[in-house]
């Protein structure tokens, strides 16, 4: 069992301390509605263009969201973040199936967005420390990416972090409008 921990900074992820099973927001500002664990969304596909754009946003996000971390990109420092993208399973991401492989457009767009050298994509491995994504998922105008920060070693230690970003479309661009880390292990 994994104790979660809910950051009082993000929005509404309710139940979190003690409790194994994770939802995403309930509400994010400007009127974007989210509703449901992501799970429950209708499937669609980004296309790879959007999924660059929301990944470029996410990535370094999701970094500097993270517990351990300083709340910025450490110059000098280079995070290792999986080269696939995962399934949702509660407010964990899991690879079940080996992932969905991230295109090199998709990855260029995201090294773009970070300080040159701080971040390497690198195969998935549960033992490494490393930023693992989930496949976006998409409800109403809405779309959810859910992470996960693993320490490394043990795949079932208890030593990560992760949580959600809800994104939204503000003037034609997507933007994160509510979440951040939202358990601790």
């Amino acid at each position: 069992m994994r104790l979660l921990l809910c950051s009082s900074l993000i929005v509404s992820f309710a139940s979190c301390i003690g409790n194994d099973q994770g939802s995403t927001p309930t509400s994010a500002p400007d009127g974007v509605e989210v509703s449901g664990p992501p799970t429950s969304a209708t499937p669609k596909a980004l296309s790879d263009e959007e999924l660059a754009q929301v990944l470029a946003l996410a990535v370094p996000a999701a970094i500097t969201a993270n517990p351990d971390g300083r709340g910025e990109i450490v110059a000098g420092f280079e995070y290792q973040v999986g080269n696939a993208l995962g399934s949702v399973n509660g407010p964990y991401v899991i690879f079940p199936d080996g992932g969905t492989p991230l295109s090199a457009d998709v990855q260029a767009a995201v090294l773009a967005a970070v300080p040159d050298g701080s971040v390497s994509f690198s195969p998935v491995d549960l033992a490494k420390g490393m930023l693992l994504l989930a496949m976006p998922t998409i409800s109403g105008d809405s779309i959810t990416l859910t992470f996960e920060q693993r320490c490394g070693g043990d795949p079932n230690a208890l030593c990560g972090s992760g949580g959600a970003f809800v994104l939204a479309k503000v003037d034609g661009e997507w933007q994160i409008v509510s979440g951040g880390n939202a358990w601790i292990s």
